[in-house]
């Protein structure tokens, strides 16, 4: 069952236009708001530069002049800033939001996961300008600045965001994997490396790939998005082969854990304009692949166990001439699982 909580992003925007009248907030009514929206603090509180306190400054000082350093705690408050300026269009929002049917994306995302899958999760409705939406432990938060703007850009947003909180499902199941993703190894970089480009491939293919796959986007001239999407097609062989150094590099003997793990998120997040991170795309693309080349079943089953994706993407890779990972590093990233290649059994 997918149920949508607005009740967070409601008393936020409350106090939002409380602040943007001039009124003085009391610590209770600030400590109120952020416990409503527990779930968006708590995961924002684990990123670099953001704690609880910097939220809270960002939401009763984001009217402040000045507040343009660049930093995530700006950019929260510049999100904040815009939606008490769109005030009326964020309530438009919120009133077609409390008589959707979360429900209807359910059938998308079941055809892409295991059999047996729960779909059970919240939807956070959430007043974010860093992330149209994501996933966090097993639920998602869901922007009404980017990803609640239409009902369509709702749906994949929730069909994407469903899909991983199912992928980390069956994730957790997988001991081996988890053991891995614990220790502080090169060897744990690459295992959630190339988890992150089957997850993201699969989400981004499966529920929402008219962002990453489309010829066209209904985008202005000079839109962001559509820039940084356009260069990831142009340079796709240059990302392709970054992510292929940072599987080596993290299979290496002598691996430094910080270096790896620090190339490892400069492909699985874009910190510098927040629009699209080189995984996603590359993952789809990947998936892509795949999906031309063997029955969904297949692809699937590399959920549950991971070791299959990367011999199953090299064998597809053949057919359409794109870029294939190193065999060898390839065989070696299976020997971490004890696997054997899913093409030969």
């Amino acid at each position: 069952m997918l149920v949508v909580d607005m009740e967070g992003a409601q008393r936020l925007c409350a106090l939002l236009s409380r602040v943007r009248r001039g009124e003085t907030l009391s610590d209770v009514q600030l400590q109120d708001v952020l416990a409503s929206n527990a779930f968006f603090v708590d995961f924002y509180s684990g990123w670099e530069g953001l704690d609880r306190q910097r939220i809270a400054e960002a939401l009763i000082q984001f009217d402040e002049p000045g507040r343009h350093t660049g930093s995530l705690a700006d950019r929260l408050a510049e999100g904040f800033r815009q939606a008490a300026d769109e005030m009326d269009v964020i309530e438009s929002r919120m009133d077609w939001l409390a008589s959707v049917d979360p429900a209807a994306v359910s059938d998308r995302v079941l055809a892409s996961v295991p059999r047996g899958t729960p779909l059970d999760s919240i939807i956070h409705i959430t007043v974010d300008a860093i992330n149209g939406a994501f996933a966090y432990r097993d639920e998602m938060g869901v922007s009404l600045l980017k990803g609640a703007t239409d009902r369509q850009t709702f749906e994949d947003a929730v069909a994407h965001e469903l899909h991983h909180v199912c992928f980390r499902f069956w994730a957790e199941r997988d001991r081996a994997r988890q053991k891995l993703k614990q220790e502080r190894s090169g060897r744990a970089v690459a295992v959630l490396h190339v988890e992150n480009l089957l997850s993201e491939g699969m989400a981004n293919y499966y529920c929402s790939p008219r962002y990453v796959l489309e010829t066209r986007l209904d985008r202005p001239p000079g839109d962001a998005y559509a820039a940084r999407l356009a260069r990831l097609r142009r340079e796709e062989d240059q990302f392709f082969s970054k992510a292929g150094a940072i599987l080596g590099m993290s299979l290496e003997s002598d691996a430094h854990y910080e270096s790896c793990l620090k190339a490892y998120e400069s492909l699985a997040m874009d910190m510098e304009d927040f629009q699209l991170p080189a995984a996603h795309y590359l993952g789809a693309r990947m998936v892509q692949a795949m999906d031309g080349a063997y029955p969904r079943e297949r692809i699937i089953e590399c959920i549950q166990d991971l070791s299959r994706f990367l011999p199953l993407y090299n064998k597809a890779a053949e057919q359409v001439a794109s870029y294939r990972f190193d065999p060898g590093l390839v065989w070696q990233f299976g020997q971490l699982f004890g696997a054997r290649d899913p093409e030969n059994e």
